[in-house]
């Protein structure tokens, strides 16, 4: 009987390591086929065919209502589509389950940090992050805990350290777009949208959070809409072209041309 168990917990051992390997090593993938999204009987994108895909820094660009915040809300929410369909890894999302289940991949990022001013930083990461810790934990600080010891890496590469205990408000806007980036790189989900992260941000900060999207990028579907045509031709991989709803254009790095992009920026 003793022989039979242990035989038994060998077995399954090895096959939970099978299906973590192959969800580890899944290329995931995002399909929008021919969606249509109208609003209040307004058009708000027609006919989008697209593919999203891991190991690419990916960015929507167009002028001020083109649609670029609509498509990463209509990928989360699913509101409002009147034709077409949305595949994660080659399967229809189509039941509320199934979108629930999607959703629980998604972190969002805003243009507006979703933080608390009054709170020190120290609170908001217990607010925002998905600890896996007790409660008593998080309550009383040990920054020899391993789940605190990645964050204050995560906080360090982002030039946040000594910043922990400082209340929110005293952060600049980079500061706390930088927070923001540390609490959904801690949280590791596979897909990352933001909108806009870089939005009234000095250079300095700009460029460290899109090289922050960059990386994460290699193992994740990561999409942002940005606004500057630098940033974009620089560190994205692909660039999609929006206008009044429509994809006019999808382009890969290696046929960036500034010239023919300005259309799409303000």
């Amino acid at each position: 009987m003793l022989l039979y168990n242990y035989i038994l917990q060998v077995v399954t051992i090895e096959v939970l390591q099978l299906v973590f390997m192959d969800t580890q090593n899944t290329n995931n993938n995002i399909e929008l086929k021919n969606v249509s999204v109208y609003d209040k009987n307004k058009l708000l994108l027609s006919k989008i065919n697209l593919e999203l895909n891991q190991g690419e820094l990916i960015g929507i660009i167009g002028k001020s209502g083109a649609g670029k915040t609509t498509i990463l809300n209509t990928i989360i929410s699913f509101n409002n589509i009147k034709t077409g369909k949305i595949c994660f890894n080659n399967k229809i999302i189509s039941t509320r389950k199934d979108k629930k289940k999607f959703r629980k991949n998604i972190s969002y990022i805003s243009q507006f940090p979703n933080l608390i001013n009054d709170l020190s930083v120290l609170d908001n990461l217990n607010r925002l992050c998905e600890f896996k810790k007790s409660w008593f934990s998080r309550m009383f600080w040990n920054p020899k805990d391993k789940e605190n010891e990645k964050i204050i890496k995560i906080l360090e590469n982002l030039g946040l350290e000594g910043k922990l205990f400082e209340k929110t408000e005293k952060l600049s806007g980079g500061e706390k777009q930088r927070l923001i980036v540390a609490i959904e790189i801690y949280n590791d989900k596979s897909i990352i949208f933001a909108d806009e992260p870089t939005s009234n941000l000095d250079p300095f900060n700009a460029n460290l959070i899109i090289k922050q999207f960059k990386k994460m990028s290699k193992n994740k579907i990561v999409v942002i809409n940005i606004h500057d045509l630098n940033l974009a031709t620089k560190y994205c991989d692909k660039l999609i072209c929006l206008e009044n709803g429509e994809i006019k254009n999808i382009i890969e790095k290696k046929y960036f041309n500034k010239g023919n992009l300005n259309e799409f920026f303000d």
